[in-house]
């Protein structure tokens, strides 16, 4: 299936394997490697604060540079954060951009390789009406799917960028162009 099911965080284990399985398929299609990975941070306590995490980014890194031609730059994480990032966001990252303000829903997460695969979670209490949010949600390298959640984060990330050029440069990585073009 082109779309799977993720239930918990993304770098958990079993999730984490799961997505860059999703990743191995996408690059199947033959696109070009991009040169950033987006993370879209939903504004849930401690989010990112495990290493778990930058573990996830950096195998991710990894596997995309094993594929690529050796001319290509290396694979940046960035990520979309609203409010004020931790400290532990900014060594998770190599460019953390934050806003005072998003027109993205704060419960939602999403990760994006440019033009392969994307995975979306959201973060809420299940059973209760409060309690600890647990993020659930889907990975795809469904080029409907990614292209849809691109165009999603490329409409709404203005606030996060202030300088034209790197605006510019993100808003090319996220113009969904099919392996074919």
């Amino acid at each position: 299936r082109k779309t799977v099911p993720v239930i918990g965080p993304l770098y958990a284990e079993a999730n984490a394997r799961r997505f860059l399985e999703v990743v191995d398929y996408g690059m199947r299609s033959g696109a070009e490697q991009p040169e950033f990975v987006f993370s879209v941070a939903p504004q849930t306590p401690l989010w990112g604060g495990t290493t778990q995490q930058r573990d996830t980014l950096s195998y991710l890194r990894r596997r995309i540079a094993a594929v690529a031609s050796a001319s290509t730059t290396e694979l940046r994480a960035v990520c979309l954060f609203p409010g004020k990032p931790a400290w532990f966001i900014n060594r998770t990252f190599d460019e953390v951009l934050d806003a005072d303000s998003s027109e993205i829903p704060p419960a939602l997460e999403i990760l994006i390789v440019p033009n392969i695969a994307v995975s979306a979670l959201v973060h809420a209490p299940i059973g209760v009406a409060s309690g600890y949010a647990v993020p659930f949600g889907w990975a795809s390298f469904d080029e409907n799917v990614v292209a849809r959640t691109q165009a999603f984060v490329k409409d709404r990330f203005w606030p996060f960028v202030r300088e034209q050029k790197l605006h510019d440069r993100l808003a090319h990585a996220l113009q969904y162009r099919a392996a074919s073009q």
